[in-house]
């Protein structure tokens, strides 16, 4: 019998303006661990799927995230990649 195979994990995408909430909701609940700030997030939001490490990755890089702006942009922004060739012909 063949042994079971997991499951890849699928990459979710997780805007700015979520980031920026996890970094207030992690601010907001310092006696919180990351593993019980991911289980919060995967309830208020169910299409996205957070990891613990994700969130430690997130909470690292706090001063970043709550750095942006909140506009009707950061909702759809989910990298932050400069442009390679500026003027196409």
């Amino acid at each position: 019998m063949p042994p079971f195979r997991q499951q890849k994990q699928r990459h979710s995408a997780i805007s700015d303006e979520v980031k920026c909430q996890i970094c207030e909701w992690g601010k907001a609940n310092k006696n919180k661990r990351h593993v019980d700030i991911a289980n919060y997030f995967n309830e208020v939001y169910p299409n996205l799927t957070i990891d613990r490490s994700t969130i430690s990755k997130i909470l690292l890089q706090s001063d970043k995230w709550t750095a942006i702006i909140n506009t009707e942009d950061s909702s759809k922004t989910f990298r932050h990649k400069a442009v390679k060739f500026l003027i196409l012909d």
